[in-house]
């Protein structure tokens, strides 16, 4: 059970808490007050993150090996998570201009479905386009997440 004198101690440290905050708060410099109505105060810096580097699975199977003459290194790739898929319930499906090319790895894929499920921005660029190796070595990708 709680006294009344230790209420009444709490509430004391509660309100000298405060008075020690307020008293801090206003020691410290203001300039942000006192600034001009045009101060800009930047935001947190984003962070580039590496999630994947990989090629693409299935190249030969979609309309990859179609539009590979059009593909170029820096392009960006739209990519859509495939919960569903039968045979990997991490799948993701790699487009070019709606164009599907084809998947994301198996053993790569798991990590980019989570965060894609999750509803966080991803992008994916082309690293290298290669016309003239097999479908599987034809192009590779990056996918990439800002934090």
């Amino acid at each position: 059970m709680i006294s009344y004198e230790n209420k009444i101690n709490d509430q004391w440290l509660l309100i000298m808490n405060k008075r020690t905050f307020l008293k801090s708060l206003f020691s410290l410099p203001m300039p942000f007050f006192l600034g001009r109505s045009n101060t800009v105060i930047a935001g947190p810096k984003v962070k580039t993150v590496l999630l994947n580097d990989c090629s693409v699975a299935g190249f030969q199977y979609y309309q990859g090996e179609e539009i590979l003459a059009t593909i170029e290194k820096n392009a960006y790739l739209t990519l859509v998570a495939e919960p569903s898929n039968p045979y990997d319930k991490y799948a993701i499906e790699i487009y070019y201009q709606n164009k599907k090319l084809g998947y994301i790895p198996r053993k790569e894929n798991r990590h980019v479905s989570e965060i894609l499920q999750a509803n966080i921005k991803t992008y994916a660029k082309v690293t290298w386009v290669n016309r003239s190796d097999t479908a599987w070595h034809s192009l590779g990708l990056q996918v990439y997440m800002d934090v």
